[in-house]
C-alpha cells in the first residue's frame, strides 16, 4: 500500500483518469474492452490501468465469465472525496466557459456559434477557442469587440483558453452562408450553438434578426 504521496500513483498516466472517468458513468460496471473503447485507449493499456488501480483499491474488479467486469470503489477515500469532485467540476468547466461568455455578449448579439477543433472535439492544448459572434450592425460591433478585448484575458486566466473571435453581421452571415463562403460554411456544417438564435432562424429572412444600419 502507498500511505505517502499516493495521488502520484493515481495520476501516474493519463490512462488511469481516462478509464476513472469512463467508470464514473456506470454502476454495473464495464468489462476492460468496453472501457479501451469508451476512454480511445488501447485494450492492453487500459488493462494495464485497470490492474494498477485495482491495486490501489480505487477499481474494484468482479471475476467470472468470459470478461473481468470493473466498477470504481466509491467506498474509496480518494473516490469519494478527489476523484468524483474533480470529474463533477471537469463536467461543468465547459459550461461554465459559455456561461461567462454569454453574460458577456448576450446583450449586443444576436447569436454566438462554437466553431473549430472545439466543436469538433479534436482540440489540443494549442487550440484556439473558436466562436463566430453574429451581430445586428456597425455599433453593435463595435460595443462586442470593446468587450471582447475585457473579456478575453479574463478568460484566459480563469480557463486557460485563447478565445478567437470571429465577427459578422446577420446581413453578411447570410450571404456568406448561401454562397457557402469561409468560415460560414463550417459553422453550418459543424458549428455549435452557444446561445442565440439557431442558424434555421438566423437564414429565416423573415425572422426577428434584423441587421441595423
Amino acid at each position: 500500500m502507498i500511505i505517502h504521496k499516493p495521488l502520484n500513483e493515481i495520476f501516474s498516466a493519463y490512462s488511469n483518469i481516462a478509464v476513472i472517468r469512463e467508470l464514473r458513468y456506470t454502476k454495473n460496471g464495464f468489462s476492460g474492452r468496453e472501457i479501451a473503447k469508451r476512454a480511445g485507449l488501447s485494450a492492453p493499456a487500459a488493462i494495464n490501468s485497470l490492474s494498477h488501480l485495482e491495486s490501489l483499491k480505487i477499481v474494484n474488479r468482479q471475476i467470472g465469465g468470459r470478461d473481468h467486469i470493473f466498477t470504481l470503489n466509491i467506498s474509496n477515500y480518494f473516490v469519494k472525496t478527489i476523484l468524483l469532485p474533480i470529474l463533477d467540476a471537469e463536467g461543468k468547466f465547459y459550461d461554465s466557459i459559455v456561461k461567462d461568455i454569454k453574460k458577456t455578449l448576450s446583450k449586443n448579439s444576436i447569436s454566438v456559434f462554437l466553431f473549430g477543433s472545439v466543436a469538433r472535439k479534436e482540440e489540443s492544448i494549442q487550440s484556439d477557442f473558436d466562436i463566430c459572434i453574429v451581430f445586428p450592425g456597425l455599433k453593435d460591433k463595435k460595443i462586442v469587440e470593446e468587450k471582447v478585448n475585457v473579456c478575453r484575458d479574463e478568460l484566459h486566466n480563469n480557463y486557460g483558453i485563447s478565445l478567437a473571435p470571429f465577427y459578422i453581421s446577420v446581413k453578411e452571415f447570410r450571404q456568406r452562408a448561401k454562397l457557402k463562403k469561409p468560415p460560414i460554411n463550417e459553422i453550418l456544417k459543424e458549428g455549435f450553438l452557444l446561445f442565440g438564435q439557431s442558424i434555421k432562424e438566423l437564414l429565416n429572412d423573415k425572422s426577428k434578426s434584423k441587421e441595423k444600419n
